[in-house]
């Protein structure tokens, strides 16, 4: 089979929807590999994360035989949209594969939906432009109805099947922003119509202030399709609490000085559950005010309608940049206990927490203390509320406070520094 034929099949049969791993960008492709004497392929346009690729026979750049375009999230984790002339196809980065013929089980869904999750078959297929990648998905004809859902949507989830990885789970997620599917599928349409690379590149970057049906944040005025794409989340989602009326969104609050977080929360109607600035100076306090639950769940998350909660939930600390946070973390809790009054272990150590996804410091129980459930101090393990840790980049870290007897809508895991420059550091 020449790489002439090889490249329009796998245009042609490369993933519609599909799977994980690394690519190589574009503009550092080397295009003087063995498939140079065959295919060409230049760039055709950037569209905020896709770069858009045109494929042609060398000695005939004028004939189009179809155009890809790529999307690396933060994992690092690259999707691949490609059309030529009869069909689309849809592909993430994987793994070598065994044989032509082996097949992986997939799913993906749009916007959080995992009520229309699709799950198929996927293969492996080649790009000369990326020759390290292979890309596991599937294709679609130009007229099936799940070509119109994913240009219609703002985020796609893609899902692997791989059993025994060090995860523990057996199907791990992707996410991915589209920006802009329509615009997307519109460009690559046009690119393979056209006989030529436009003279500059279409660039079109994160419209500033300009979100689409929703208002920018308002803490960071970004896009919520932006902070998304810092978080690693895709948009909606059942709230698991009240999967008829509530979903998960996007908001933001001001840290004291200038940055910011963004995270992800539960909406219920109109109204968002916020975490709310109690300072100006580090450590930075936050307590949370409880978007309006519907009536029907009120009673299984410990809150009857909005309310707010008067202890602080969420404190963000300023730590050594230097220094590891499973030193300072200790530091901060042992300097908490000592100005409580109560005891410090040294035993007392930051240790990961199954059950929240999020470390704890864990000690030694002092029956006879008064502090017995609580052994390294205020800001430790204890009974009635969990104290858990999140290292957030160098020289933060957050300790967030669980109640027993209500949740608040906040997905703790999310929070997200943002620093003035906006790039999530």
């Amino acid at each position: 089979m020449s790489h002439f034929t090889k490249l329009a099949n796998g245009l042609a049969i490369a993933a519609l929807m599909a799977a994980a791993g690394c690519s190589q960008q574009a503009d550092e492709v080397d295009t003087e590999s063995s498939y140079q004497s065959v295919i060409e392929w230049e760039p055709y346009a950037n569209l905020g994360p896709w770069a858009v690729l045109r494929y042609a026979e060398s000695g005939a750049p004028e004939q189009s035989l179809g155009c890809s375009a790529v999307n690396e999230n933060i994992m690092g984790t690259t999707l691949r949209v490609a059309v030529n002339a009869d069909s689309y196809s849809i592909g993430i980065n994987g793994g070598s594969p065994n044989g032509e013929d082996d097949y992986v089980d997939m799913k993906f869904y749009v916007d959080g939906d995992t009520s229309n999750t699709l799950q198929v078959s996927g293969t492996y297929e080649d790009d000369p432009a990326y020759e390290y990648d292979h890309w596991l998905g599937m294709e679609f004809p130009k007229d099936d109805p799940r070509v119109e859902l994913l240009t219609n949507s703002e985020t796609l989830t893609v899902s692997t099947y791989n059993p025994g990885n060090r995860t523990g789970n057996d199907w791990p997620e992707s996410h991915f922003e589209m920006f802009d599917g329509e615009l997307l599928k519109s460009v690559l349409d046009e690119c393979m119509q056209n006989s030529s690379a436009p003279d500059s590149l279409l660039v079109q970057n994160w419209p500033p202030g300009e979100c689409g049906n929703s208002q920018p944040l308002t803490a960071t005025g970004m896009c919520k399709t932006e902070a998304r794409t810092l978080m690693h989340i895709p948009k909606g989602g059942d709230e698991p609490y009240a999967p008829d009326e509530c979903v998960w969104d996007v908001a933001d609050a001001a840290l004291p000085g200038e940055g910011a977080i963004v995270y992800r929360a539960v909406t219920c109607g109109e109204d968002t559950s916020k975490l709310i600035p109690t300072t100006d100076t580090y450590p930075a306090v936050f307590k949370a005010e409880v978007s309006i639950v519907p009536p029907n769940v009120s009673d299984d998350i410990g809150f009857e309608t909005k309310d707010a909660w008067a202890e602080p939930v969420v404190t963000i600390y300023q730590i050594d940049p230097d220094k590891s946070h499973y030193e300072e973390i200790p530091r901060l809790a042992k300097e908490a206990a000592e100005a409580a009054g109560v005891g410090y272990a040294d035993e007392c150590a930051l240790e990961w927490d199954e059950y929240a996804g999020l470390d704890a410091i864990n000690g030694p129980v002092d029956m006879e203390s008064e502090y017995w459930s609580s052994p390294c101090g205020p800001l430790g393990a204890s009974e009635g509320y969990g104290v858990f840790w999140n290292y957030l980049q160098p020289g933060y870290v957050a300790a967030y406070r669980y109640p027993v007897d209500g949740v608040f809508g906040i997905d703790w895991k999310t929070i997200t520094l943002v620093p003035p420059e906006g790039d999530g550091g």
